[in-house]
């Protein structure tokens, strides 16, 4: 079965596969989660049923391609407009916020998407895993600015931890439990809990 690319593939993305997520996307936006059926997408994208499940094998793969896309746009957005705070603390602290921001501004296709990417499915692994590797990535770039120097591994160690608790209380935000607002602040209090106030790696 024929996986469609993951970033930083994804700015070569077939034209199906362009029209399959976008699809994705409006049917998310409207219902969310429940919302996104293949035989819905193939019909919204003028694509064959068939080759929706070429490229995708559930809905949950395919929302979780839909997460991918939004991270490309957001990784063209860092290039273009790189992040301002004086320290990677606070640059760290942006880049969460953007990120939350990104998948909360359209909370029917956010929902869906988390959900999709919260369902611990074995075939959802290695694209799930290319997915934290993208991220991982977009956010190592986005906190260095344009002439910070490397990023050691222990600092990788605290990436993937407040990683870890964005996901987890962007699960609490589906849930109804937590504002955006609520996410950013609990992500800054962590970063500051493994940085310390000045904000040094």
């Amino acid at each position: 079965m024929t996986a469609v690319p993951l970033p930083g593939e994804l700015t070569l993305v077939d034209d199906r596969a362009r029209r399959i997520l976008d699809a994705a996307v409006r049917l998310a936006e409207t219902g969310g989660f429940s919302a996104v059926r293949l035989r819905d997408v193939a019909q919204a994208s003028g694509v064959a049923l068939g080759t929706v499940y070429k490229r995708f094998r559930s809905k949950e793969d395919l929302l979780v391609g839909v997460l991918s896309l939004e991270l490309v746009a957001l990784r063209e957005r860092f290039a273009s407009e790189p992040l301002q705070g004086a320290t990677r603390l606070e640059r760290l602290v942006q880049c969460f916020a953007a990120l939350t921001e990104t998948l909360c501004a359209r909370p029917h296709l956010g929902r869906a998407v988390i959900r999709s990417a919260a369902t611990g499915e074995n075939a959802l692994a290695e694209r799930l895993q290319r997915f934290h590797t993208a991220l991982m990535e977009l956010i190592v770039g986005a906190i260095r600015g344009r002439d910070d120097g490397p990023v050691s591994a222990l600092e990788l160690e605290r990436l993937a931890v407040l990683e870890d608790v964005w996901f987890s209380r962007l699960v609490g935000w589906t849930g109804g439990l937590l504002t955006p607002e609520m996410v950013v602040e609990q992500v800054a209090r962590a970063a500051r809990l493994l940085y310390g106030e000045d904000g040094d790696a």
